[in-house]
């Protein structure tokens, strides 16, 4: 029973769009399915319920029945992910975009709003949009360079920044630089949320913000 609980919980993190270090120590690759946002409402609503419900009956039916419902939930995202990727691609030829890498990641609550990244030579370009067809925005910010990654590379905040940036970016903020991780923008218009902001200011080893 332990051992089947550690294997869902560890499955349930590789749906998202966070993931997890499923072979650490060994590898720090982070597998991710993208299916999920990294809180996603309807998930965690339907553990609580079907938690409260076999706590209240006495039965371990209502958690047995709330997993088939979690089960069913994520294979329907897994089909929203496989549309907003569709999507994505639609607006990157559309833009003439040429990606060498591609992603839609859901946005919050739940996975009907996605961010899709298309990662360029030298841009990651970003669209924002609903799987009806709207399109919430788009912006393109600069790859980091083959020198950038050096000089992250020679600070623990810079190594710790690589290891851990899916889409790393780099924005000026006049003489310094930031950089950060393309999967936590919002649309513009939206409130500013830049988590984990690495920043290099002139003379000075990188450093989180």
């Amino acid at each position: 029973m332990c051992a089947a609980g550690t294997a869902i919980h560890i499955l349930f993190d590789c749906v998202n769009a966070w993931g997890t270090m499923v072979l650490y120590p060994f590898s720090r690759a982070r597998v991710q399915f993208d299916a999920v946002f990294i809180l996603d409402a309807v998930f965690t609503g339907i553990l609580l319920v079907s938690a409260a419900a076999a706590r209240w009956r006495g039965s371990p039916a209502a958690a047995r029945a709330g997993l088939v419902v979690l089960v069913a939930y994520l294979a329907v995202c897994g089909l929203l992910h496989r549309a907003a990727v569709g999507r994505l691609e639609a607006i990157a030829r559309d833009r003439g975009w040429v990606p060498v890498e591609t992603a839609a990641v859901p946005m919050p609550p739940w996975a009907a709003r996605w961010s899709g990244i298309a990662v360029g030579d030298s841009a990651v370009h970003q669209a924002w949009f609903d799987l009806g067809g709207r399109l919430l925005g788009e912006s393109s910010h600069r790859r980091p360079t083959a020198e950038d990654r050096t000089r992250l590379g020679s600070s623990p905040d810079g190594r710790a920044f690589l290891q851990f940036a899916r889409f790393p970016v780099v924005q000026q903020d006049g003489e310094s630089l930031l950089f950060r991780d393309a999967r936590f923008f919002l649309p513009p218009g939206w409130p500013a949320h830049h988590p984990f902001t690495l920043v290099e200011e002139p003379g000075r080893p990188p450093a989180w913000q």
